[in-house]
């Protein structure tokens, strides 16, 4: 996959999304960080079996452009 890191930023993205990637590629998952916004966002990325770097609180975006692996 030419995806390395996916953003998902609502439980409605992740809820559209997955299937979509999972569909059209089900390895792919085991390869891309994921990261969350919200803790809601976390938990439903969980749900699927997802591995997720959530951001640290305020759980905004800003914070979450504060993790190392997105200052590239």
């Amino acid at each position: 996959s030419k995806i390395h890191k996916l953003v998902f930023i609502s439980v409605n993205a992740v809820e559209h999304a997955l299937p979509v990637l999972y569909k059209t590629d089900p390895h792919s998952m085991q390869t891309i960080s994921c990261f969350a916004v919200g803790q809601r966002t976390a938990t439903a990325l969980q749900a699927y079996g997802v591995k997720v770097i959530s951001a640290p609180p305020p759980f905004n975006s800003e914070s979450l452009l504060t993790l190392p692996p997105l200052q590239n």
